[in-house]
């Protein structure tokens, strides 16, 4: 007698089981593929963050390789005051400092700032009160000339923007915005010949112009030379200053 009944067939036995399983495994690959895909679109169509930096500090530098001999008011300028002096700022980077006090223009300028300040007091300066008084004006005079107002990425306030072609103005030193570069924003239209400080009101400019002054909405200026300006750059710029003082600090503050 033949028995009817048969041995159940163990998974895969027949290729049926492994079938299946090949064709789940498509069809769960290709919907992985089609999600990663979806995924690179949607992260290609966001638009990148822009770059943003904060200062970091406090730091602390001289505010010149040497010290300063300088005459004061008075006793026929025949008293003069010997004076060395730290800088304690806030920076994006430490070494900004350092870099600005080596170059010889930035000394010039700042031993000038300097002479002009402590040639108004006389020997009352050794005074506490004075004292404090007299490095208030000089920390004042000496903030911008440390730290001037530089436009996006240009290594120094004398260079232009690499992107655009933009610089700082020949009364650069005279503009009265002071706030962070990574705060401030120009928007330019080389084609429409027109440029906005923040939300200020657009400038026209002819591009000839190595001195235009523009305002922001609160009445800061900057003062710009257009003459190298790229013709078909159309976007933003950054401006603004690349630190600040927070104190001068006595090191050497001898009268003799």
């Amino acid at each position: 007698m033949v028995d009817d009944k048969q041995e159940p067939k163990t998974p895969g036995e027949d290729g049926d089981a492994p079938k299946k399983s090949r064709k789940k495994l498509f069809l769960g690959g290709g919907i992985l593929g089609l999600i990663g895909a979806a995924y690179l679109a949607a992260s290609a169509a966001v638009p990148k963050a822009p770059e943003y930096k904060v200062f970091g500090g406090p730091f602390v530098a001289p505010i010149s390789p040497s010290n300063f001999t300088t005459n004061l008011a008075g006793d026929g300028r025949r008293r003069f005051l010997l004076l060395e002096l730290n800088v304690q700022f806030d920076s994006y980077e430490e070494l900004y400092a350092t870099t600005r006090t080596a170059l010889p223009f930035y000394d010039a300028v700042m031993r000038d700032a300097v002479l002009r300040i402590s040639s108004k007091y006389d020997e009352s300066v050794m005074n506490e009160d004075i004292g404090s008084v007299f490095l208030e004006e000089l920390e004042v005079a000496l903030d911008p000339i440390l730290f001037p107002v530089q436009l996006g990425k240009s290594l120094t306030p004398n260079d232009p923007d690499p992107k655009s072609g933009i610089r700082m103005g020949f009364s650069g030193a005279k503009g009265t915005l002071r706030g962070p570069l990574y705060d401030h924003l120009l928007t330019i239209d080389a084609g429409e010949k027109k440029l906005r400080l923040d939300d200020g009101a657009p400038v026209a400019f002819e591009g000839t112009e190595r001195d235009l002054r523009v305002e922001n909405e609160r009445g800061r200026s900057v003062y710009l030379d257009v003459t190298d300006l790229k013709p078909s750059f159309k976007g933003q710029v950054m401006v603004g200053v690349h630190g600040r003082i927070r104190e001068l600090l006595k090191k050497t503050f001898n009268l003799q």
